[in-house]
């Protein structure tokens, strides 16, 4: 049995982490090694527990609004509109993370907003279609 080793923690700028990974073919010993290394240093390292509750706080505030705004929702206005949450999220990596913006980012988010606008659309129109055939 080898001994665990403490890693150096990469953080950003560095270029390293913007660098495509290799898929794991097959998991050696020196894989499942690196594993281990790897949680020793996550245990080690400042401010895990920071951001173990930060994750974890954030995630749950999401939630509680999420459900405190849907239940006002109707089911299909509250599944369209989740739609937009990618979209969101990426925007936020931009903004807050300074991820970078690409075409590919970009065409995807018009599609998901495009697709949402006609569902809502379609809705709204099913909706005034409903209203006349009702009056």
């Amino acid at each position: 049995m080898r001994a665990m080793a403490l890693r150096k923690i990469i953080t950003l700028p560095s270029r390293k982490l913007r660098q495509k990974s290799e898929p794991v073919g097959k998991v050696t010993v020196d894989i499942r090694g690196l594993v281990d290394d790897m949680f020793e240093t996550m245990y080690d390292a400042p401010g895990i527990g920071l951001a173990a509750v930060s994750g974890a706080i954030t995630s749950g505030l999401g939630y509680a609004l999420w459900y405190l705004v849907v239940k006002d929702l109707r089911t299909s206005l509250a599944a369209i509109v989740q739609l937009a949450v990618p979209v969101l999220a990426a925007a936020a990596g931009v903004i807050l993370l300074g991820e970078q913006l690409k075409w590919r980012m970009v065409l995807a988010s018009a599609a998901i907003l495009g697709g949402v606008a006609l569902a809502l659309a379609a809705k709204r129109g099913g909706a005034k279609e409903h209203n006349r055939t009702t009056c």
